[in-house]
Parts: structure tokens; sequence; C-alpha cells
């Protein structure tokens, strides 16, 4: 699950060469380098996503394969909060910024339930994202 700009191309052919940036704490100014070492710092899941540890744990085992041909071998389940030519969205609640793919994802497990498909999932969470974001599309990769 991906809650960033242009997650949409997230799963890229794997012919292509992927941008990334790894955070070297020594390679930076010494007034950037306490910042730079904690973006290099591993964080929780816990930190991201409040409660989705807790509440829903291990969610790779409660969804069906939906509408797969017999036989057919899925690598991976992509879901991304917009097309690779979008911008991923967020949105104060309370006293915090989140993003509302997440905060879609979320609040449709939790009046869905654990027992769905992966289209049925994009389908409620891509209505919920719709009406509170402009210009963003959750997308479902297989």
């Amino acid at each position: 699950m991906l809650d960033c700009c242009h997650s949409g191309g997230g799963t890229r052919d794997v012919e292509v060469n992927v941008r990334q940036w790894i955070p070297d704490p020594a390679a930076e100014s010494p007034a950037d380098r306490e910042f730079v070492a904690a973006l290099a710092t591993a964080r929780s899941v816990e930190e991201f996503l409040p409660g989705a540890v807790t509440n829903w744990g291990d969610l790779s085992s409660a969804f069906t394969r939906d509408s797969s041909p017999v036989g057919r071998h899925v690598d991976h389940v992509a879901l991304s909060a917009c097309q690779s030519f979008q911008t991923a969205k967020e949105m104060a609640v309370d006293t915090e910024t989140r993003g509302a793919f997440s905060l879609a994802l979320l609040g449709a497990l939790e009046a869905i339930g654990r027992r769905v498909t992966y289209r049925d999932l994009l389908a409620a969470v891509r209505s919920r994202v719709e009406r509170t974001a402009d210009n963003q599309t959750p997308v479902l990769f297989r």
C-alpha cells in the first residue's frame, strides 16, 4: 500500500531504473546531519498509521483473491493512493496531518471488515478519497 505522490508508478517494470535517495548523514553538512540521520532511522508503521497494527494485524490473510483465472499466479497486489501523474493529498486530523488515502483505507476497513476482495476495498477507498481530495484517484495493480 503506497500513500505518496505518483504512487501509481510504484510497481514499475523491473527493467526500469529506480530513483531513490538513500540518506547518508556523513555526506551532509554539519547543520543537516541530525535531520538526515532522523530520516535514515527506521520508524514503525504505527507512526504512520496509528492503530493499523493493533487493530488489523496481518491483513494479508484477510483478503480474498477476486476474479483471478484459475492457475494464474499473482506476484503482488499494490493499492496506490493515486495515479502516476497525480499527487497524494493530505488532510488535517485534529493536530496531525494524515494522507487522504491512508484515512480512507482505515475507514473502509473499519466499515467493511476483514473479509473483502481487493477490488471491493479499492472501490470503497476510491469513493472516500474522491469525496475528500481533488484530482486523486486510488488505483489497484495486480
